[in-house]
């Protein structure tokens, strides 16, 4: 019977160019589910305080549009709020008529509902309705998310703070807690004395682990073996310095990136795609990645040694294991566990170069038991696995089971 009314809170929209999230997977997986009667996506919509003229184009913007609640059965909820006070109470008088909508929209369901921060945003949607559970999928270090080095230290200070008061009061209104990572288990535990329960990201295995094809794929004929790839955003956490030192160190290896680039702190792109070896595709449609990963020898994780990166735990991994790469990664404490021979080699950042070596020597001799091994490890990871582990919790504790 679909009685159950599920509300995702998010930073942004559903569809947001090519990528997708855990959140917006978990919203498809809520959809599929029978006793699911609605899935709302509430998320926000505005701009910076920072830059007056658009903030001003963008109130004026909203106050002439209605909440874009459509006919799907993903209903998305813009709300107006502008960073930084997205994170905190005083967003509530931007929201205030569009909750009131909203809150007609839920009640006139009449069914148990079910509310579900995925970021630090909008508290005062604790109090929006009689929630039969209230549920935080934490899978950021948000109060660090925000300092890459190119926002001005003041306010990235004062962004910093509201995001952890918002953070706060959501964990502690909140029946369940999940984290994508250990450190972020601990970071809820020893600020809030929370329990976080540890959800890792997954992988969506049929479509990874099946061939998968492309438009272009003649590309990779100009491209020389062996090629080491890396699949995902040009941010700021990961280390083009590292792979500016492996392009420069080893000339015959073909460095191939694929996905968008970060209008922030992307900067070392640039340098690094002065080096013939190097390769940028650009952003990549979900359905064509398996494709791309079809033609690479190695799949990387060089990510920096940073704080962030201590939280994160990278879509990517389960992926490339999926297809049967072996993978080489750095930066990411939350993969360590996973680290095993001739699967994937997690190791400090000066001994990357000198992995991928390693990893690149298996290439003649894989079989079948190591790729099957890689495969079985991203087999046990699908995100169908991870959210029936948070779905049933929530049901549980919503008294729905």
């Amino acid at each position: 019977m679909r009685n159950i009314v599920h509300i995702i809170v998010s930073p942004c929209g559903l569809h947001i160019g090519d990528i997708k999230y855990r959140r917006q997977r978990f919203a498809e997986y809520l959809v599929m589910k029978e006793d699911t009667k609605k899935v709302f996506w509430v998320h926000a919509c505005g701009g910076s305080i920072r830059d007056p003229i658009n903030l001003l184009k963008s109130i004026r913007k909203i106050s002439k549009e209605s909440p874009a609640i459509n006919d799907s059965s993903i209903a998305e909820f813009a709300i107006p709020s502008f960073s930084p006070l997205t994170f905190s109470r005083g967003s509530r008088i931007l929201a205030e008529a569009y909750l009131s909508e909203f809150k007609l929209a839920v009640k006139g369901l009449n069914s148990p509902k079910i509310l579900w921060f995925t970021v630090p945003i909008f508290p005062f949607m604790l109090k929006a309705d009689k929630w039969n559970a209230i549920i935080y999928d934490c899978s950021d270090l948000w109060s660090e998310s925000m300092r890459d080095g190119t926002d001005n230290p003041v306010y990235s200070m004062i962004k910093g703070r509201l995001v952890k008061k918002a953070e706060s009061r959501i964990i502690n209104s909140s029946n369940i807690i999940f984290a994508t990572s250990e450190y972020l288990a601990e970071i809820i535990r020893s600020g809030t004395r929370r329990e976080a329960i540890v959800v890792e990201n997954g992988v969506e295995f049929e479509r990874f682990s099946n061939y998968g094809s492309y438009q272009g794929q003649h590309i990779f004929n100009e491209i020389p073996r062996p090629r080491l790839g890396f699949i995902g955003g040009m941010k700021f956490k990961i280390d083009f310095s590292l792979l500016e030192s492996m392009a420069r160190e080893e000339p015959e290896w073909s460095i191939v990136l694929i996905g968008p680039r970060s209008p922030r702190g992307s900067g070392g792109l640039d340098r690094l795609l002065k080096y013939r070896n190097v390769y940028w595709m650009g952003p990549a449609k979900p359905e064509e990645i398996p494709g791309y990963l079809e033609h690479l020898d190695i799949g990387m994780l060089p990510y920096k040694e940073i704080e962030y990166n201590k939280a994160v735990f990278p879509l990517k991994l389960f992926e490339y294991l999926a297809k049967g790469l072996p993978v080489v990664g750095c930066g990411l404490p939350s993969t360590k566990r996973y680290s095993a021979d001739r699967i994937y080699l997690h190791v400090d950042r000066g001994c990357f170069i000198n992995a991928c070596r390693e990893a690149i020597s298996w290439r003649g001799g894989d079989n079948a038991r190591d790729i099957e091994a890689r495969v079985d490890l991203a087999r046990k990871a699908s995100w169908e696995n991870k959210f029936q582990i948070m779905y049933q919790k929530a049901k549980q504790e919503a008294g729905l089971i």
